[in-house]
């Protein structure tokens, strides 16, 4: 059994999985908490799904939030008695990236492309509408060609409420029409309507230029479920593949932490 962190920006999501089965998958809210406070509700949830942490063989955490890295970290050692798998510099991917920099390419965009090789051969895109909204590629050649990053529908929510004196902060969902007729739903309906066609249209220019109108196209993030049924494009959602990703390459790295 292998236990996957996805600590973001709003959210840490644990699960556990054995082989490709998903035993369990929870989100815990994204704050400063000590290592004891992570421990313990780590533990609790676990418990819930029927889980004994300290029976898996390994760990693996994907961060992108550095602030909360440390305490998380020692968390897991805590749970599971073992020094997690931290998805970073040196890490085995077994992707072709082709970036200026990979130390800045997020672990959770390395994790999901990796999750969508498993789903599907070459070429690929991956939308992922998060707290930030990312789309990121892979052409037909099996080369991670790069990765578009804008903000996310909830932030964009938040954004407008603080920069907008008549504006209230909403929370986006399912739009009741295009065109609202107050104004939570003019907000709403822009919100998931604009966001639908952004994607649209980023995910129509990334066919562009990567060469490939046939790629695959998934989807992932607490957010897709508002957006993918505005979407023309025809997007699979998988609301794990974070995790899913993060399991895989614990696998690819495993000889290496043993």
């Amino acid at each position: 059994m292998i236990l996957t962190a996805d600590l973001g920006n709003s959210a840490l999501k644990l699960a556990a999985f054995e082989g490709e089965s998903c035993l369990c998958l929870f989100s815990l809210s994204a704050r400063r908490h000590t290592v004891d406070e992570w421990h313990l509700l780590m533990k609790q949830h676990f418990a819930a799904a029927g889980i004994c942490p300290e029976n898996a063989f390994g760990a693996v955490l994907g961060s992108v939030a550095p602030h909360l890295t440390e305490s998380v970290k020692a968390a897991l050692v805590r749970l599971c008695g073992k020094e997690p798998l931290v998805i970073g510099a040196g890490v085995k991917t077994g992707l072709d990236i082709r970036t200026d920099h990979q130390a800045e390419l997020g672990a959770d965009i390395v994790a999901n492309a990796v999750a969508a090789r498993q789903r599907v051969l070459p070429p690929f895109i991956v939308a992922d509408f998060g707290t930030a909204t990312t789309v990121s590629a892979v052409d037909e050649n099996g080369v991670f060609r790069g990765v578009a990053i804008l903000p996310g529908v909830g932030s964009a929510a938040r954004d407008l409420a603080r920069t907008c004196a008549n504006l209230p902060e909403i929370i986006p969902g399912d739009p009741v029409s295009l065109l609202g007729k107050n104004t939570r739903d003019s907000l709403n309906g822009g919100l998931c309507f604009g966001f639908a066609a952004m994607a649209d249209a980023l995910t129509d220019r990334v066919k562009a230029e990567i060469g490939a109108d046939s790629a695959a196209l998934i989807a992932t993030g607490f957010a897709a479920e508002q957006i993918l049924p505005l979407c023309k494009n025809p997007f699979t959602y998988v609301p794990r593949l974070t995790s899913e990703g993060l399991a895989r390459l614990y696998e690819l790295n495993r000889a290496r932490k043993a």
